[in-house]
């Protein structure tokens, strides 16, 4: 039933949304720019969900500075609340420049309910969103994988083979055509082993030290969303969607897990995300890169003529998570193995990978 569904790729159509929050988060540094000699744009994003987590709220100021440069300046000091159509509302706090965050304990979303994102800057600009309803989701019944080896031409154009595994969801569609559209992501997680022959002291005892193993997350493609509309399925279960392709390499050495998060959308945040797709894949830009034209649900009070970049929305979500054995894509080697030279550094002491930890997740298999 992939003709319902929006991607870009050799089985189904996908994009790659590079999301807003994705592109903040990785600012470190703030740069001091005269914004009024520049091009500007006021960018806001948020998201509010029924599970009991931070909920967060973006707001920079994306500019062009001469022909080629591109800065962001995220807006500290803004004033920031979501409020519920149940008469409560929740003051963000400020965690890092421009990011904004609830109090999980005291405030998460419920179905049913609508929600309003209000925003106050420094300067007394005041922006609100419309009002986004907090739709049921079903459950994901399973997860399952397609393994396959895709051709492709090397740089010396001889044919080679890339392993790659397709994932696949089975759900049940609503029969209410309000609760038809959802969000789907997808990211991976990994079993890392050192090696002893890498080590010093086994180069001159043949005595290898105590190995570790490491647990690290695999963001396929941050930032890459799939969203669906089905109204021309409402009522009927949908089986075997292809909602990720993920390529086969050392990760997959081990254990390797795939963890699908399932989310409801309401029908403007999907057309919202859909004009998204639509223009990253006919410009090949990044999202921040045509902020300028992705005006979404939130304006200004005051000021009809002040477009905003950006999208508030609300969601219920769902997750799912899989194993894939090893014997089941090709019995892929680890780097430690092959002793890749990228990778001694890695295999002697495995938290020298980025976000990688010692402590075994509770539904890691033995």
């Amino acid at each position: 039933m992939t003709n319902y569904s929006f991607f870009i790729g050799l089985h189904t159509r996908r994009w790659s949304l590079v999301m807003l929050c994705a592109v903040l988060v990785s600012c470190v540094d703030q740069i001091e720019l005269d914004l009024q000699k520049v091009n500007q744009n006021l960018a806001i994003n948020g998201h509010i969900t029924n599970l009991p987590e931070p909920n967060l709220v973006f707001i920079r100021y994306a500019g062009n500075y001469g022909e080629s440069i591109q800065e962001e300046v995220p807006v500290n000091g803004a004033s920031v609340d979501i409020i519920s159509s149940n008469g409560l509302s929740a003051n963000l706090e400020e965690i890092k420049a421009g990011i904004y965050q609830t109090n999980p304990s005291s405030f998460v979303g419920k179905i049913g309910n609508s929600y309003q994102l209000n925003v106050v800057l420094p300067d007394g600009s005041h922006y609100i969103s419309e009002p986004e309803e907090l739709l049921p989701i079903p459950p994901i019944f399973e997860l399952d994988y397609n393994f396959y080896e895709e051709p492709y031409l090397t740089a010396l154009e001889n044919i080679s083979y890339q392993k790659k595994i397709d994932i696949l969801l089975k759900t049940q569609v609503p029969n209410n055509p309000e609760n038809v559209f959802f969000k789907w992501e997808v990211k991976g997680e990994y079993e890392f082993r050192e090696s002893e022959a890498l080590t010093d002291i086994f180069a001159y005892t043949g005595v290898g030290p105590v190995l570790y193993t490491c647990y690290i997350p695999h963001n396929i493609r941050l930032g890459d969303i799939a969203v669906f509309n089905g109204d021309p399925v409402k009522g009927k279960l949908l089986s075997d969607e292809v909602i990720k392709t993920i390529d086969v390499d050392y990760k997959f050495a081990f254990n390797y897990c795939v963890h699908v998060k399932q989310s409801s959308l309401s029908e403007s945040a999907y057309t919202y995300w859909n004009q998204v797709g639509k223009t990253l894949e006919r410009n090949g830009l990044i999202l921040g890169e045509s902020v300028g034209a992705l005006n979404g649900n939130i304006s200004n009070v005051n000021d009809s003529s002040d477009k905003v970049a950006g999208y508030f929305y609300a969601s219920a979500i769902t997750t799912k998570r899989m194993f894939v054995p090893r014997d089941s894509v090709g019995r892929p080697v680890s780097n430690c193995v092959l002793i890749d030279s990228a990778f001694v550094e890695a295999c002697m002491d495995c938290l020298t990978i980025k976000h990688s930890t010692r402590e075994r997740p509770s539904y890691w298999p033995f």
